[in-house]
């Protein structure tokens, strides 16, 4: 009960500081409202198909709510008046292309002036967490008879001081899930549903929240704790570029306050027995994360929460306040990650694996040159170019956001796994790998490792998991990829890649990856690739690498010492320095 008042109380208070500070925006978001609307109406007057289009562009969301006992959902939406006769209908759309959307019900519509206010509803049955995200969509006919769907992002004020900092406050668990309205970092309105995880059940929120009014006295020392946190993918692994630096200094500086993150079936598995290995979800684990001043990973900083991440709480703020140091997932180019960008929040400082991939990170990603670190990665220590093996290949395709969460028999009939079936299936494929005594891997993005059952299933293939990385790089004479950065380790090693990109594949606009592999579009022409000679080299690939030598880990730390009186904790968490920004433009 205390917990419970204390997590009430908090709200509100958190509600009104958060209130105070928004009467400040309103008048920035009703002004930036009304010249969208001037400027979508200044065009929409060419034509018919152009006039019905931009009516439709116009819709904004004014309200939302769910009925406490029931599971309906509604959603009000302002729309232009003159758009009323030519609607066909609304749906949610979720953002997995291979799931069908949800028609969703009109209840009302009340004419005010220009405007129309539209109440639609749905039923939370209708939402399935197998799509993270729910989009709403408008469907109008213009007069030609041609139908053209808007999706919904646009909200007014009042809807955004609602959601902003946290949607998960009106979050509505039905049956295992979790369903909520949110506020996405590019201001679009969306429906999240997804399936309720371990650390953000009520034992493990009662305790983050004790912790930290046991803590309270202590924050304004974190500057002078002056505590790391190390961490990787949802903290569930420790293999990569931020397990490699912890362990290092972890050598060099015994005595300093620097701790590994992790869950503890993962602490077992991989047999790690450090003392400064926190668990997640201990008490331990959340004192040393509130009063931790820097967060230094190979992922996003909220890994650090490991499956709670995307719980919008408030020890996701606190972790937003954190200097966040990037120590690489792996070398980049090859595709865009605008989550990785400056200004996204995610990261404050990072490393380059190179000069070429620095000037990258400074023109693509808008880093100002004082916050990026050459240093090589760590990982590539670990590459051992002896273990080279002729009789290797190894296929590894990253993941891809639009067959998330499927079901076993969705994920089969989607056209990832079809290709690699019919690929490693083909006579042609096995038969050249039988002739050659050729072993064949295939390593498993985490993320895929639920559809294992499926990849079992495929013949002539033995199955890895992330944490095989290494060691079968550097054993793998060719290495198949889409687009995984895995291709630059690699090409360290002067070793051959194949850039398997098939026809249903998306376009990630990253480097022309023709400079540094061979590029082939079916299994036909993988096949012959794969068969052609080993020879490939490309004399320009040396740049991408300069300066290349050992000792990577130790660069790494030598520039995290040399110029850790730049990281300085943030006065405010992300969204309000976003919103400050905003009030300031």
């Amino acid at each position: 009960m205390v917990v419970e008042q204390l997590d009430k109380k908090h709200q509100k208070v958190k509600a009104v500081y958060f209130q105070s500070k928004c009467i400040q925006i309103i008048n920035v978001f009703k002004s930036i409202d009304t010249r969208e609307n001037i400027s979508a109406l200044s065009t929409g007057i060419l034509d018919d198909h152009t006039h019905v289009l931009s009516m439709s562009e116009n819709a904004r969301i004014i309200n939302f709510w769910n009925e406490r006992n029931t599971s309906e959902f509604f959603i009000k939406v302002q729309i232009d008046t003159n758009i009323t006769p030519y609607i066909v209908g609304w749906q949610l759309k979720p953002n997995n292309d291979n799931l069908m959307g949800t028609v969703v019900t009109t209840k009302n519509m009340t004419k005010k002036g220009k405007k129309t206010e539209v109440l639609i509803s749905f039923s939370l049955d209708q939402i399935k967490s197998v799509a993270q995200y729910w989009h709403l969509m408008l469907t109008v006919r213009d007069h030609q008879g041609q139908k053209h769907i808007t999706t919904i992002t646009k909200s007014n004020w009042k809807t955004k001081i609602k959601l902003l900092p946290d949607g998960y406050r009106h979050s509505k668990k039905y049956k295992d899930e979790v369903i909520y309205p949110t506020i996405q970092s590019n201001m679009h309105f969306v429906i999240e549903a997804r399936q309720i995880t371990k650390y953000e059940q009520f034992k493990y929120i009662r305790r983050s929240w004790l912790a930290y009014s046991l803590v309270l006295i202590f924050l304004p020392l974190i500057r002078y704790l002056n505590i790391w946190v190390f961490f990787e993918k949802n903290a569930t692994s420790a293999h990569e570029n931020a397990w490699l630096t912890f362990k290092r200094m972890r050598e060099m500086y015994p005595q300093r306050l620097i701790y590994y993150a992790i869950t503890r079936d993962t602490k077992s598995k991989l047999n790690i027995t450090d003392k400064n290995i926190i668990i997640l979800g201990t008490w331990k684990y959340y004192f040393i994360i509130y009063l931790t001043k820097l967060l230094l990973s190979s992922e996003t900083r909220y890994h650090v929460l490991g499956d709670s991440q995307f719980h919008r709480s408030m020890l996701v703020n606190k972790m937003s306040k954190k200097v966040h140091i990037f120590l690489q997932h792996g070398m980049n180019g090859i595709k865009d990650v605008p989550m990785f960008h400056y200004g996204h929040g995610q990261i404050d400082f990072l490393i380059a694996a190179s000069n070429w991939e620095k000037e990258l990170i400074i023109k693509e990603w808008h880093y100002p040159d004082n916050r990026v670190f050459v240093t090589g990665l760590p990982r590539w220590d670990e590459l051992v170019p002896e273990m080279l093996s002729h009789n290797v290949i190894t296929f590894m395709p990253t993941w891809q956001p639009d067959i998330a969460n499927l079901t076993q028999n969705m994920f089969e009939n989607t056209a990832f796994y079809k290709t690699y079936k019919t690929l490693f299936e083909s006579s042609q494929f096995v038969n050249y790998m039988s002739q050659n005594n050729i072993d064949v891997h295939l390593i498993l993005h985490p993320k895929f490792l639920r559809y294992s059952q499926s990849f079992k299933k495929l013949k002539h293939v033995t199955i890895n998991v992330s944490s095989d990385i290494t060691t079968l790089i550097s054993k793998s004479q060719i290495l198949v990829t889409d687009y995984s950065s895995t291709a630059w380790d690699s090409l360290y090693l002067g070793r051959k890649v194949i850039f398997f990109r098939y026809a249903d594949l998306h376009n990630n606009n990253g480097l022309n990856v023709n400079t540094i592999g061979t590029v082939v579009n079916d299994s036909a022409s993988l096949i012959a690739a794969l068969i052609e000679s080993n020879d490939h080299t490309h004399n320009q690939l040396e740049s991408y690498f300069e300066p290349k030598s050992p000792n990577n880990t130790q660069r790494v730390i030598e520039k995290l010492m040399i110029n850790q009186k730049k990281f300085k904790i943030h006065t405010f968490t992300y969204l309000n320095r976003k919103l400050i920004k905003i009030i300031k433009r």
